[in-house]
């Protein structure tokens, strides 16, 4: 190893606030409409960015 970073794995923040803005909408609206609070968690994936020297 000589101390040189060859790949970087991302999550633009913006994608990352835009998602979990639209997973806070989410869990609001299923709450509201039935009237019963929904105890099953959600999931959400997030595609994320390869950078490699090649990229850059």
């Amino acid at each position: 190893m000589d101390g040189i970073i060859d790949l970087v794995i991302s999550h633009p923040r913006e994608r990352l606030a835009i998602a979990a803005v639209q997973a806070i909408i989410d869990a609001l609206k299923g709450r509201s409409s039935g009237g019963a609070r929904n105890e099953q968690a959600a999931q959400h994936l997030l595609p994320f960015d390869i950078h490699i020297a090649e990229s850059v």
